[in-house]
Protein backbone atom coordinates (compact mmCIF):
# COMPACT_ATOMS: atom_id res chain seq x y z
CA UNK A 1 0.00 0.00 0.00
CA UNK A 2 0.95 3.77 -0.60
CA UNK A 3 2.72 5.31 2.71
CA UNK A 4 1.71 8.70 3.41
CA UNK A 5 3.68 10.58 6.09
CA UNK A 6 2.04 14.10 6.92
CA UNK A 7 4.15 16.63 8.64
CA UNK A 8 3.35 20.44 10.04
CA UNK A 9 6.70 21.17 8.85
CA UNK A 10 8.83 21.05 5.97
CA UNK A 11 12.65 21.89 7.53
CA UNK A 12 14.70 19.31 8.31
CA UNK A 13 15.07 18.97 12.07
CA UNK A 14 14.31 15.79 14.36
CA UNK A 15 11.36 14.60 13.59
CA UNK A 16 11.80 15.62 9.50
CA UNK A 17 14.74 13.11 9.33
CA UNK A 18 12.70 10.52 11.41
CA UNK A 19 10.02 10.63 9.17
CA UNK A 20 12.44 10.11 6.22
CA UNK A 21 14.29 7.77 7.43
CA UNK A 22 10.66 5.61 8.23
CA UNK A 23 9.51 5.45 4.86
CA UNK A 24 13.26 4.51 3.74
CA UNK A 25 12.37 1.89 5.73
CA UNK A 26 9.56 0.82 5.18
CA UNK A 27 10.28 1.14 1.20
CA UNK A 28 6.43 0.68 -0.28
CA UNK A 29 6.19 1.03 -3.79
CA UNK A 30 4.73 4.80 -3.19
CA UNK A 31 6.19 6.78 0.13
CA UNK A 32 4.70 10.13 -0.14
CA UNK A 33 5.61 13.38 2.43
CA UNK A 34 2.54 15.42 2.76
CA UNK A 35 4.12 19.14 4.43
CA UNK A 36 4.88 22.36 4.02
CA UNK A 37 6.94 23.97 1.39
CA UNK A 38 10.82 23.49 2.52
CA UNK A 39 14.21 22.33 2.60
CA UNK A 40 12.73 18.63 3.16
CA UNK A 41 11.43 18.79 -0.41
CA UNK A 42 14.70 18.67 -1.93
CA UNK A 43 16.02 15.54 0.03
CA UNK A 44 12.84 13.57 0.04
CA UNK A 45 12.97 13.49 -4.26
CA UNK A 46 16.25 12.36 -3.05
CA UNK A 47 15.52 9.59 -1.49
CA UNK A 48 12.83 8.70 -4.39
CA UNK A 49 9.73 9.47 -2.19
CA UNK A 50 7.01 12.05 -3.47
CA UNK A 51 6.50 15.16 -1.94
CA UNK A 52 2.98 17.06 -1.92
CA UNK A 53 3.24 20.46 -1.03
CA UNK A 54 0.74 21.34 1.55
CA UNK A 55 1.13 25.19 2.48
CA UNK A 56 -1.92 25.56 4.40
CA UNK A 57 -4.79 23.47 6.04
CA UNK A 58 -7.17 23.90 3.24
CA UNK A 59 -4.37 22.64 0.59
CA UNK A 60 -4.01 19.73 2.97
CA UNK A 61 -7.21 18.94 3.05
CA UNK A 62 -6.96 18.65 -0.64
CA UNK A 63 -3.82 16.40 -0.74
CA UNK A 64 -5.67 13.56 1.90
CA UNK A 65 -9.23 13.93 -0.44
CA UNK A 66 -7.24 13.76 -3.59
CA UNK A 67 -5.49 10.24 -2.25
CA UNK A 68 -8.22 8.78 -0.88
CA UNK A 69 -10.17 8.94 -4.23
CA UNK A 70 -7.15 7.38 -5.71
CA UNK A 71 -6.24 4.64 -3.66
CA UNK A 72 -8.94 2.20 -1.83
CA UNK A 73 -6.01 1.17 0.72
CA UNK A 74 -3.40 3.48 2.33
CA UNK A 75 -0.91 4.24 5.61
CA UNK A 76 -1.11 7.32 7.19
CA UNK A 77 1.46 8.67 9.24
CA UNK A 78 0.27 11.82 11.12
CA UNK A 79 2.07 14.47 13.71
CA UNK A 80 -0.85 17.16 14.77
CA UNK A 81 -4.35 16.23 15.77
CA UNK A 82 -6.10 18.42 13.24
CA UNK A 83 -4.56 16.22 10.82
CA UNK A 84 -5.51 13.14 12.21
CA UNK A 85 -8.94 14.32 12.62
CA UNK A 86 -8.97 15.00 8.89
CA UNK A 87 -7.62 11.48 7.73
CA UNK A 88 -9.86 9.93 10.18
CA UNK A 89 -13.12 11.79 8.75
CA UNK A 90 -12.21 11.27 5.11
CA UNK A 91 -11.52 8.09 4.90
CA UNK A 92 -14.99 7.11 6.52
CA UNK A 93 -16.54 9.65 3.96
CA UNK A 94 -15.23 7.66 1.35
CA UNK A 95 -15.04 4.35 2.92
CA UNK A 96 -11.46 3.21 2.63
CA UNK A 97 -9.46 0.83 4.25
CA UNK A 98 -6.58 2.85 6.40
CA UNK A 99 -4.48 2.14 8.54
CA UNK A 100 -3.49 4.95 10.63
CA UNK A 101 -0.86 5.85 12.80
CA UNK A 102 -0.59 9.09 14.79
CA UNK A 103 3.57 9.83 15.65
CA UNK A 104 4.27 11.52 18.57
CA UNK A 105 7.37 13.26 18.51
CA UNK A 106 6.88 15.41 21.58
CA UNK A 107 8.11 19.19 21.57
CA UNK A 108 8.85 22.37 23.92
CA UNK A 109 5.28 22.98 23.83
CA UNK A 110 3.02 20.90 25.98
CA UNK A 111 -0.52 21.69 25.59
CA UNK A 112 0.28 21.14 21.88
CA UNK A 113 2.89 18.20 21.99
CA UNK A 114 0.82 16.20 24.42
CA UNK A 115 -2.24 17.69 25.91
CA UNK A 116 -4.37 17.66 22.64
CA UNK A 117 -3.47 13.96 22.17
CA UNK A 118 -6.31 12.47 24.48
CA UNK A 119 -8.69 13.99 21.71
CA UNK A 120 -7.69 10.65 19.95
CA UNK A 121 -8.36 8.08 22.04
CA UNK A 122 -12.23 7.68 20.40
CA UNK A 123 -10.54 7.36 17.02
CA UNK A 124 -9.55 4.71 14.96
CA UNK A 125 -5.94 5.34 15.45
CA UNK A 126 -2.59 3.87 16.49
CA UNK A 127 -0.35 6.30 19.11
CA UNK A 128 3.58 6.12 18.71
CA UNK A 129 5.62 7.39 20.93
CA UNK A 130 8.82 7.86 19.91
CA UNK A 131 10.50 7.58 23.83
CA UNK A 132 8.97 6.48 26.56
CA UNK A 133 9.37 9.44 28.30
CA UNK A 134 6.91 10.84 25.61
CA UNK A 135 4.77 7.59 26.65
CA UNK A 136 5.11 8.73 30.03
CA UNK A 137 3.91 12.48 28.82
CA UNK A 138 0.82 10.96 26.81
CA UNK A 139 -0.41 9.19 30.04
CA UNK A 140 -0.17 11.79 31.89
CA UNK A 141 -2.56 14.12 29.71
CA UNK A 142 -4.90 11.51 29.78
CA UNK A 143 -4.39 9.49 26.49
CA UNK A 144 -5.34 5.86 26.91
CA UNK A 145 -2.23 3.98 28.03
CA UNK A 146 -3.89 0.56 25.50
CA UNK A 147 -3.87 3.29 22.14
CA UNK A 148 0.30 3.86 23.18
CA UNK A 149 2.92 2.00 21.10
CA UNK A 150 6.46 2.78 21.89
CA UNK A 151 8.77 2.80 18.71
CA UNK A 152 11.81 4.91 19.65
CA UNK A 153 14.10 6.57 17.23
CA UNK A 154 16.49 5.24 15.38
CA UNK A 155 20.00 5.64 13.61
CA UNK A 156 19.12 5.41 9.59
CA UNK A 157 21.07 3.24 7.26
CA UNK A 158 21.51 6.24 5.10
CA UNK A 159 23.00 8.28 8.42
CA UNK A 160 25.04 5.92 9.25
CA UNK A 161 26.72 5.75 5.80
CA UNK A 162 27.79 9.24 5.90
CA UNK A 163 29.48 8.99 9.45
CA UNK A 164 32.84 8.74 9.80
CA UNK A 165 34.32 6.31 12.38
CA UNK A 166 36.69 8.17 15.09
CA UNK A 167 40.06 5.86 15.99
CA UNK A 168 40.00 5.02 19.36
CA UNK A 169 43.46 3.69 19.47
CA UNK A 170 46.04 6.52 20.75
CA UNK A 171 43.46 8.99 20.96
CA UNK A 172 44.06 12.03 23.04
CA UNK A 173 41.72 14.38 24.49
CA UNK A 174 41.96 17.92 23.04
CA UNK A 175 39.51 19.52 24.49
CA UNK A 176 36.85 19.84 21.73
CA UNK A 177 33.11 19.36 22.39
CA UNK A 178 30.16 20.03 20.43
CA UNK A 179 26.70 20.94 20.67
CA UNK A 180 24.40 20.72 17.80
CA UNK A 181 20.86 22.60 18.38
CA UNK A 182 18.27 25.06 17.40
CA UNK A 183 19.50 28.18 19.41
CA UNK A 184 16.24 29.51 20.71
CA UNK A 185 15.09 29.51 24.48
CA UNK A 186 14.00 26.00 25.74
CA UNK A 187 17.16 24.08 24.17
CA UNK A 188 19.24 25.79 27.21
CA UNK A 189 21.86 26.54 25.07
CA UNK A 190 23.04 29.34 27.94
CA UNK A 191 24.05 26.62 30.72
CA UNK A 192 26.51 25.72 29.01
CA UNK A 193 27.72 29.56 29.07
CA UNK A 194 27.19 29.42 33.09
CA UNK A 195 29.48 26.25 33.23
CA UNK A 196 32.06 27.62 31.36
CA UNK A 197 31.63 30.90 34.26
CA UNK A 198 32.04 28.64 36.88
CA UNK A 199 35.05 26.54 36.42
CA UNK A 200 37.73 28.88 34.43
CA UNK A 201 39.63 25.39 33.46
CA UNK A 202 36.55 24.89 30.85
CA UNK A 203 37.72 27.85 28.88
CA UNK A 204 40.69 25.62 27.71
CA UNK A 205 38.08 24.00 26.03
CA UNK A 206 36.71 24.56 22.60
CA UNK A 207 33.45 24.41 21.81
CA UNK A 208 31.54 24.41 18.61
CA UNK A 209 28.03 25.10 18.48
CA UNK A 210 25.85 23.89 15.22
CA UNK A 211 22.90 25.07 14.32
CA UNK A 212 20.69 28.19 13.91
CA UNK A 213 17.40 30.30 15.77
CA UNK A 214 15.86 33.59 17.00
CA UNK A 215 18.50 33.53 19.65
CA UNK A 216 21.72 33.68 17.39
CA UNK A 217 22.61 37.28 17.35
CA UNK A 218 22.03 37.23 21.55
CA UNK A 219 24.34 33.94 22.34
CA UNK A 220 27.05 35.49 19.92
CA UNK A 221 26.78 38.85 21.19
CA UNK A 222 27.11 37.22 25.30
CA UNK A 223 30.03 34.67 23.80
CA UNK A 224 32.43 37.47 22.67
CA UNK A 225 31.68 39.91 25.90
CA UNK A 226 32.28 36.90 27.94
CA UNK A 227 35.35 35.92 26.17
CA UNK A 228 33.64 32.47 26.12
CA UNK A 229 35.17 29.72 23.58
CA UNK A 230 32.15 29.00 22.07
CA UNK A 231 32.07 29.88 18.35
CA UNK A 232 28.63 29.55 16.64
CA UNK A 233 28.85 28.06 12.84
CA UNK A 234 25.12 28.14 12.05
CA UNK A 235 23.35 25.59 10.56
CA UNK A 236 25.54 22.65 9.07
CA UNK A 237 23.52 20.16 6.74
CA UNK A 238 26.23 17.92 6.96
CA UNK A 239 26.86 17.81 10.92
CA UNK A 240 26.94 13.73 11.19
CA UNK A 241 29.77 13.18 9.09
CA UNK A 242 31.62 15.89 11.27
CA UNK A 243 31.01 14.45 14.60
CA UNK A 244 34.33 12.09 14.40
CA UNK A 245 36.57 15.64 14.33
CA UNK A 246 35.28 16.26 18.33
CA UNK A 247 36.01 14.77 21.57
CA UNK A 248 32.64 14.82 23.03
CA UNK A 249 28.77 15.77 22.47
CA UNK A 250 26.96 18.27 25.20
CA UNK A 251 23.28 18.17 24.69
CA UNK A 252 21.59 20.31 27.13
CA UNK A 253 17.74 20.06 26.60
CA UNK A 254 16.39 18.33 29.98
CA UNK A 255 12.73 18.13 28.22
CA UNK A 256 13.64 16.64 24.84
CA UNK A 257 11.30 14.37 23.87
CA UNK A 258 14.36 12.06 22.46
CA UNK A 259 17.69 13.69 20.87
CA UNK A 260 18.25 12.16 17.81
CA UNK A 261 21.86 13.48 17.77
CA UNK A 262 22.77 11.54 20.62
CA UNK A 263 22.27 8.69 18.40
CA UNK A 264 24.09 10.63 15.63
CA UNK A 265 27.23 11.18 17.94
CA UNK A 266 27.26 7.60 19.48
CA UNK A 267 27.81 6.25 15.94
CA UNK A 268 31.59 7.61 15.16
CA UNK A 269 32.44 6.45 18.78
CA UNK A 270 32.64 9.72 20.72
CA UNK A 271 31.10 10.14 24.14
CA UNK A 272 27.99 12.02 25.16
CA UNK A 273 27.23 14.05 27.67
CA UNK A 274 23.05 14.67 28.38
CA UNK A 275 20.68 15.53 31.10
CA UNK A 276 19.41 13.28 33.50
CA UNK A 277 15.87 13.82 32.51
CA UNK A 278 14.00 13.92 29.28
CA UNK A 279 14.06 11.98 26.26
CA UNK A 280 18.10 11.78 25.96
CA UNK A 281 18.38 10.07 29.10
CA UNK A 282 16.17 7.42 28.34
CA UNK A 283 19.00 6.98 25.43
CA UNK A 284 22.51 7.29 27.63
CA UNK A 285 22.67 5.01 30.57
CA UNK A 286 25.41 6.84 33.02
CA UNK A 287 28.76 5.60 32.96
CA UNK A 288 27.63 2.54 30.22
CA UNK A 289 27.21 4.47 26.89
CA UNK A 290 27.48 7.76 28.31
CA UNK A 291 27.65 10.03 30.86
CA UNK A 292 24.55 12.27 32.90
CA UNK A 293 24.77 15.26 34.09
CA UNK A 294 22.22 17.04 36.86
CA UNK A 295 19.62 18.61 34.78
CA UNK A 296 19.21 22.75 34.86
CA UNK A 297 22.44 22.30 37.23
CA UNK A 298 25.04 24.23 35.69
CA UNK A 299 27.56 23.50 38.74
CA UNK A 300 27.02 19.64 37.77
CA UNK A 301 27.60 20.26 34.07
CA UNK A 302 30.83 22.02 34.65
CA UNK A 303 32.29 18.91 37.02
CA UNK A 304 31.20 16.57 34.31
CA UNK A 305 32.75 18.49 31.67
CA UNK A 306 36.51 18.19 33.45
CA UNK A 307 35.72 14.66 34.11
CA UNK A 308 35.59 13.81 30.91
CA UNK A 309 38.95 15.72 30.09
CA UNK A 310 40.52 12.92 32.61
CA UNK A 311 38.85 10.12 31.69
CA UNK A 312 41.06 6.85 30.96
CA UNK A 313 41.64 6.15 27.66
CA UNK A 314 40.04 2.15 28.48
CA UNK A 315 37.46 3.62 30.42
CA UNK A 316 36.24 6.07 27.54
CA UNK A 317 36.46 3.13 24.87
CA UNK A 318 34.56 0.77 26.91
CA UNK A 319 31.81 3.16 26.71
CA UNK A 320 32.06 3.91 23.39
CA UNK A 321 31.88 0.50 22.71
CA UNK A 322 28.72 -0.30 24.54
CA UNK A 323 26.90 2.57 22.54
CA UNK A 324 28.18 1.19 19.06
CA UNK A 325 26.41 -2.06 20.65
CA UNK A 326 23.05 -0.06 21.29
CA UNK A 327 23.31 1.46 17.85
CA UNK A 328 23.27 -2.07 16.81
CA UNK A 329 20.50 -3.71 18.75
CA UNK A 330 18.09 -0.95 20.79
CA UNK A 331 18.10 1.23 18.26
CA UNK A 332 18.69 -0.44 15.03
CA UNK A 333 16.53 0.72 11.92
CA UNK A 334 15.95 -2.83 11.43
CA UNK A 335 14.50 -3.72 14.69
CA UNK A 336 12.12 0.08 14.62
CA UNK A 337 11.16 -0.85 10.98
CA UNK A 338 9.89 -3.98 12.10
CA UNK A 339 7.91 -2.83 15.29
CA UNK A 340 6.22 -0.25 12.63
CA UNK A 341 5.53 -3.01 10.33
CA UNK A 342 3.89 -5.20 12.76
CA UNK A 343 2.03 -2.43 13.74
CA UNK A 344 0.73 -1.37 10.33
CA UNK A 345 -0.32 -4.89 9.66
CA UNK A 346 -2.24 -5.36 13.34
CA UNK A 347 -4.18 -2.02 12.38
CA UNK A 348 -5.56 -3.57 9.26
CA UNK A 349 -6.33 -7.14 10.77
Amino acid sequence: MPVVYVLHSGDMFGTERMALATLDGLGAPQCMILAPPGSIEKEAAARGHLVLPAPNHFQLLREIEGLLRKHRELVFLTTTVPQAFAVHAMSLLYRRRVSHLHVVHGGSDEFSSYGRKKLLNHLNVSLVAVSEFVREKLIAHGVRPQKIHTIGNFLSEKTAETIHQRKQEGRSFKGRGLLVSRLVHHKRIELLFDAIGLNPTLREHQFDVFGSGDLAHHLKSRAQQEALPIKFCGYVSDAASRFANYDFLVHLNSEEPFGLVVLEAMAPGIPVLVPDQGGAATIVRDRENGFHFRSEDANDLAAKLLELRHLNPSDLKTITDNAQKDLNSTFSSKVRISAYRQLISDSLS
